[in-house]
């Protein structure tokens, strides 16, 4: 059994190609033992909930405003240093972005 803490970042979790294999692959590694945690920059949708019934956390750090916006990366600051992770996945241009500058810290 895997222990490690893997982190996904994605913008959104809306109905899309992006977040369908963000879904499945959250889904995957949760049943093979990882400790899988969903991170998304802006609210999200349906899919979310079929996260969190699986047992997997799913943590909004929108500010309501860009996704660039400092209060957006201070509430992704605070996630990674409690949740510690020991790899990062993104999905999508501006997760991409925020993903590959928290990556450097962290």
């Amino acid at each position: 059994m895997h222990r490690e803490r893997i982190l996904l970042l994605i913008n959104k979790l809306a109905r899309g190609g992006a977040e369908t294999q963000c879904v499945r692959l959250a889904k995957g590694l949760h049943a093979r033992g990882w400790r899988v945690r969903v991170l998304t920059l802006l609210p999200s949708t349906a899919l979310a909930d079929d996260l969190v019934v699986q047992g997997i956390p799913v943590v909004d750090v929108s500010s309501g405003k860009s996704v660039f916006h400092p209060r957006v990366i201070w509430n992704l600051v605070q996630q990674f240093r409690s949740y510690r992770p020991e790899v990062l996945v993104t999905f999508l241009y501006q997760a991409d972005m925020v993903g590959r500058v928290l990556g450097k810290f962290f």
